[in-house]
């Protein structure tokens, strides 16, 4: 649950269901940052994850992309099947499971990876050259979804510093292993967004958009909901006193 605050006052505006609210802003903040370091002409996503999130990446993503194709990878065949079938009807394009990761890596212009595995979930050496990665489940510094293989390769951007500092295991661990130093982390999504450092620079680039997300985030999904309810007259109100 989200309790959004009026800032000058303290005063509560609105109870807010948090978990709908986090889905649907970490998709955005993906489809931001692909609107960047994306090829404009990426068609085909390979999704790892068959989860709530996992969909919301793909909802999100659609809206920046003409997404043709998608090929997932799950852990589950079943749940994979029954999320392929939503998503095939949601977005109206072939969605299907892949066989094996590499099989689905080597055919995508984006790989979006939302699981909860602490482990790479691909090789980095499958990726082809303008692919552009997104990954946003793993949020410790001991666990992964990319090898460092991946992170070598790509120019990386972060949704902020700090929590990539503190969170990101994806940067943090290849860090340690001494494959890259801070320095390979190139922006964050701010800087992109302002035009303080640029985001895709050739057709060829590998870029890898790592995201933990932040409270500002969070702020600010939570205000846009409240205004539009407020606008829409959606919603029950409670007097407190």
């Amino acid at each position: 649950t989200y309790v959004l605050m009026e800032p000058s006052t303290g005063r509560p505006l609105a109870l807010l269901e948090g978990g709908f609210l986090t889905g649907i802003r970490t998709g955005a903040t993906s489809a931001l940052a692909a609107r960047y370091l994306a090829r404009p002409d990426s068609r085909v996503i390979a999704c790892f994850g068959a989860g709530v999130q996992a969909a919301f990446q793909l909802r999100c993503l659609a809206t920046v992309l003409a997404v043709e194709r998608v090929l997932v990878v799950g852990r589950s065949r079943d749940r994979a099947e029954r999320f392929c079938e939503t998503m095939a009807r949601e977005l109206g394009v072939p969605v299907g499971v892949a066989e094996a990761p590499r099989q689905a890596v080597s055919q995508a212009d984006l790989v979006t990876c939302a699981t909860t595995s602490p482990m790479p979930v691909f090789a980095g050496t499958d990726l082809r050259p303008g692919t552009h990665v997104d990954a946003v489940g793993a949020f410790r510094p001991a666990t992964r979804e990319v090898d460092t293989e991946t992170v070598a390769r790509a120019r990386v951007v972060v949704d902020t510093y700090a929590g990539a500092w503190e969170e990101a295991g994806d940067i943090l661990i290849p860090i340690k292993e001494g494959a890259i130093s801070r320095s390979a982390v190139a922006a964050e999504l701010a800087e992109l967004v302002t035009g303080a450092k640029p985001g895709r620079q050739g057709r060829d680039e590998i870029t890898l958009f790592k995201s933990v997300g932040s409270a500002l985030e969070d702020a600010a999904a939570a205000r846009l909901a409240y205004d539009e309810a407020r606008a829409a007259g959606v919603g029950v109100e409670v007097d407190l006193g």
